[in-house]
């Protein structure tokens, strides 16, 4: 699971997020722009189209001065600046 705070008292729970069209992207931006941290999934894309939006998100999420965090493949956390984000695993 992962999580986001501004602080340590409060933790919200990150929503994964497929985008299919470049629209799906803007919200996604819309969403760190608000202090969202959202995981984005590309997996089911053509590498192609994946790529492409991939390098649209890197570029908006770099205007809002925040990061991009591989996961694992093709699963990436949009972080919003100022933001921090952690894990917890059960073992």
């Amino acid at each position: 699971m992962f999580f986001d705070s501004n602080n340590d008292k409060t933790r919200k729970l990150i929503k994964e997020f497929a985008p299919k069209k470049f629209e799906d992207i803007q919200r996604l931006l819309t969403k760190v722009q608000r202090k969202e941290s959202v995981m984005v999934d590309i997996n089911e894309l053509p590498a192609d189209f994946a790529q492409r939006m991939l390098d649209f998100l890197c570029g908006g999420i770099y205007a809002l001065g925040g990061t991009v965090r591989l996961i694992n493949t093709g699963e990436y956390i949009l972080i919003p600046k100022g933001v921090k984000v952690s894990t917890t695993r059960k073992e």
